[in-house]
Order: structure tokens, then sequence, then C-alpha cells
């Protein structure tokens, strides 16, 4: 589950006994970014761990399309698109 509230992104994940929640500082924005909220499918978690982890780098871009129902992640030298699960993320 992906939230943003300027300035920071906040992450949470769950696998039926485990939560996990991590904030990251967002270092720049759109000016009209609106507050946003989306929940990613667990196969592209996986795969956006195991990217993350190989290239070693803290920066991406981050881009919603299609209304929120699409998110791209854009390391610059790759690209990761996933559609969004509908729903809603118990608080």
């Amino acid at each position: 589950h992906l939230s943003y509230a300027a300035p920071n992104l906040k992450l949470t994940a769950a696998n039926g006994h485990i939560l996990c929640e991590m904030v990251v500082q967002i270092l720049e924005t759109s000016p009209t970014d609106p507050t946003f909220q989306a929940i990613l499918p667990a196969v592209a978690v996986k795969h956006l761990v195991k990217i993350i982890q190989g290239k070693g780098e803290d920066y991406f871009l981050l881009t919603l399309r299609e209304g929120g129902k699409e998110i791209v992640f854009d390391f610059f030298d790759f690209t990761y698109v996933t559609r969004t699960v509908d729903g809603t993320y118990p608080d």
C-alpha cells in the first residue's frame, strides 16, 4: 500500500502475520500533486524489492497514470509499470 501526503510517501506491507511500515521523504514533487493512496499487487512488490536491492540506488521517479490505476517506477535506466489493485487498505 502506498499513500502520499506531501512531503512523505508511506509504504505499508502485510503478509497476514507481519505488518511493516516505512516512511520515505520525497525530495521533489509536481506543484499540483494531490494526496493519493494505491494498493500494489504482491508480485509487483516482490519485483520492486529485488530491483531496488540490486540497483543500490535511492532515487527513482514515481508517476501515477490513468487516474491512479497504473503506477510507473522509473529508475532512469529501467522502467517498471504495474496496475494497482481496486479497493481500500484498512487503517
